[in-house]
């Protein structure tokens, strides 16, 4: 073994931290490939998630266009003007 701690058969310490330092790199490449996939994802969504909030908010402020008048009306008597 020529004097050298092996920690995998044929491959001195040096060489077989070397290889799992690596190894670790490699998955946390990985990891950060799909977590920026994952982020564009979300990107690419919000505008959309943004017009369909829009959508749904637009008929609802038409409701109220068509409701306070007629309240306020009530609370405060005709508005001259």
């Amino acid at each position: 073994m020529c004097g050298l701690t092996t920690l995998f058969v044929g491959a001195p310490a040096s060489e077989a931290t070397g290889m799992l330092f690596r190894k670790h790199i490699e998955e946390l490449d990985r990891m950060a490939l799909g977590v920026n996939g994952h982020l564009d994802k979300l990107e690419t969504e919000r505008p959309l998630q943004w017009d369909i909030r829009v959508a749904q908010v637009a008929p609802r402020m038409a409701d109220f266009d068509k409701e306070l008048p007629p309240q306020r009306a009530e609370i405060s008597g005709p508005q001259a003007g």
